[in-house]
C-alpha cells in the first residue's frame, strides 16, 4: 500500500512493539529507524474504522529522496511484473542507482 509516497512493506513496516531488533530497507537495503510503541492504526480500514493500537513504526532514513523513491517504484514495478527479462532489466536499474548514492554498493 503506497502511504504518501512511502509503500507499506518495502520502505515503511509496522511490527507488534519490540518484536524485531532491526530492519533493512526492502529497496535500499539501508538500516531502518524505528518508533517504539505507537498508538494508532497501521492499515487504511483500521484509521477509517478509528481503531488503533500499540506497535513499532519502521521507516527508511532515506525516503525523503528523490533516488530512493525511485528506487522504491522500481522494487513495486519488479514485484509485479510476471516477466523475468522485465525483472532482471529492473535489476539492473536498482543495482546502477545503489551503486551511485548508496556507499559500498
Amino acid at each position: 500500500m503506497n502511504i504518501g509516497g512511502k509503500w507499506e512493506g518495502i520502505n515503511i513496516l509496522h511490527t507488534d512493539p519490540g518484536a524485531e531488533e532491526s530492519l533493512s530497507c526492502k529497496a535500499c537495503g539501508m538500516e531502518m529507524e524505528v518508533h517504539r510503541s505507537v498508538i494508532g492504526p497501521t492499515q487504511r480500514f483500521e484509521a477509517m474504522a478509528e481503531k488503533e493500537h500499540e506497535h513499532d513504526l519502521w521507516f527508511c532514513v532515506n525516503n525523503r529522496l528523490d533516488w530512493h523513491a525511485l528506487l522504491v517504484n522500481l522494487t513495486v514495478e519488479q514485484s509485479v511484473t510476471s516477466s523475468p527479462s522485465l525483472k532482471a532489466f529492473i535489476q539492473q536499474d536498482i543495482n546502477a542507482i545503489k551503486a551511485e548514492h548508496i556507499a559500498g554498493e
